[in-house]
This record gives C-alpha cells, structure tokens and sequence, in this order.
C-alpha cells in the first residue's frame, strides 16, 4: 500500500470518527427512552462501520 493510500485512509477513517461522535451526540440529546436510545446508537454505529469499510476499500 503506498503511503498516499495510507494517508487517504487514514484522513478517512479520522472523518468517520468524527462523523459517529456527532451522531452519537445527537443520539443522547434526542432520545427519550433507553429503546429509542440504543436503536439509535446501534443504526449510528451500523452505519459508521458500513462508511468505514467502503472508506478503507477504496482509499486502497
């Protein structure tokens, strides 16, 4: 892997991080039961690493 991918992935995957932190945020300020609470965080988290996945594949 050459270090432009690296540096690509790397630019990624720190966005990403970025990204589900917010998202999570917003999962806790928007919630109003445990239910809703952890279906948002496990649709956030589903999704991050979905974007994470796609993210590392193509920077390769």
């Amino acid at each position: 892997m050459s270090k432009t991918a690296t540096k690509k992935a790397r630019h990624c995957c720190t966005e990403e991080r970025h990204r589900l932190v917010q998202e999570l945020r917003a999962c806790d300020y928007c919630s109003t039961s445990y239910d809703e609470f952890q279906k948002c965080y496990v649709e956030a988290a589903r999704v991050s690493g979905e974007r994470s996945r796609s993210c590392a594949t193509s920077a390769s």
